[in-house]
């Protein structure tokens, strides 16, 4: 058999018969053999690699959300590092903003208060670095954002939200901070996304996935909640399947936001399979 490649390296199997090896074949994405049976076959192999580190089987990522994940990579990195204080993320939201089309919205991703002397971004001071833009920073979490107020001027503001909360000061005043299910206030402005954009962010977070050894995974939350995008988002995913962009075996968690029930188009008890043929002269 000729196969497609042969690497040697310190190969960590998994298998406790046989826990390391020295080298491994390769064949229609297989491995087909360790040690001395891959030394055998190296001479017909079609590639030759030789790594001075380890390989590992791929791993599995049980809960992630991909779609949310390929996205950010795109947006504005306010993960620490590389912010380290406020002042630091004002800066970045400022800089952004002078590169951003005026009117288009500027969306950050990552920021975490704790690491940030234990301050959210403040409403105010976004006002006076966005210049007119509208700005939408999503906490490391995701379980929280904060808007401006050219934002929040995009939606109706209510006191309450069911699962969530809308903060405001010991005044009375919208701090910007939006925290569960009060997110849905501004994803409700900026979704849907088109399936164009969904299928790209598929494809970006795969390429990662692939980069960071993950070969599989589960993704959470799928179209709905405030994880999800939308119910494109499955659409999306045979999108991406349909351009090559799929490049690691993914299962989708469905959310129970995006669920509803569907009617039968056939009368009850006569659908093909249910053992009734709703017709007298077939029984």
């Amino acid at each position: 058999m000729r196969v497609d490649a042969v690497v040697r390296a310190k190969v960590i199997t998994w298998d406790p018969k046989r826990p390391t090896a020295s080298a491994m074949a390769v064949h229609d994405g297989r491995v087909v053999a360790f040690d001395d049976d891959a030394e055998e076959l190296a001479r017909d192999a079609a590639t030759r690699v030789e790594l001075s580190g380890f390989v590992f089987p791929g791993f599995h990522d049980a809960h992630c959300h991909t779609t949310a994940f390929g996205l950010s990579l795109g947006e504005l990195d306010c993960s620490t590092p590389p912010i380290r204080d406020l002042e630091q993320l004002y800066r970045a939201v400022a800089e952004r903003a002078r590169a951003t089309p005026p009117g288009e919205w500027i969306v950050g991703t990552g920021y975490d208060q704790n690491k940030l002397g234990g301050r959210h971004p403040e409403l105010g001071r976004l006002d006076e670095v966005a210049l007119g833009h509208p700005v939408w920073l999503k906490h490391t979490s995701a379980h929280m954002c904060v808007v401006n107020s050219a934002a929040a001027a995009t939606f109706d503001l209510p006191r309450t939200v069911t699962g969530g909360r809308v903060v405001f000061d010991e005044e009375g005043r919208f701090t910007g901070l939006l925290q569960e299910r009060a997110q849905g206030l501004v994803q409700q402005v900026v979704l849907p996304r088109s399936l164009d954009t969904l299928a790209a962010a598929i494809g970006e977070a795969h390429e990662r996935y692939l980069r960071e050894g993950l070969t599989s995974v589960c993704d959470a939350g799928v179209a709905g909640g405030w994880i999800g995008q939308s119910p494109v988002e499955v659409a999306a995913y045979q999108l991406a399947r349909e351009r090559g962009l799929l490049k690691v075996r993914t299962t989708l968690m469905i959310s129970a936001d995006a669920l509803q029930e569907a009617r039968s188009a056939f009368p009850e008890g006569s659908a093909p399979g249910s053992g009734t043929s709703g017709s007298d002269s077939d029984r």
